[in-house]
């Protein structure tokens, strides 16, 4: 993923490969936007209730 990709392009590479995925793995911290990873991986969660989902950071 580019290193400025944001919460609505994560979201649009997981519908793309939402069936091949079984983990997201996110930072806490995004690329500059209005959201971090815990909407992401909730929607993720409520969207693909198949999905794993793991939030680290590195602070």
């Amino acid at each position: 993923m580019h290193e400025d990709a944001g919460y609505d392009q994560a979201l649009a590479i997981l519908k793309e490969a939402a069936d091949s995925i079984q983990l997201l793995f996110t930072d806490v911290q995004m690329p500059p936007g209005e959201m971090n990873s815990f909407p992401l991986a909730q929607d993720c969660a409520n969207q693909w209730p198949h999905f794993n989902n793991l939030i680290a950071s590195g602070m």
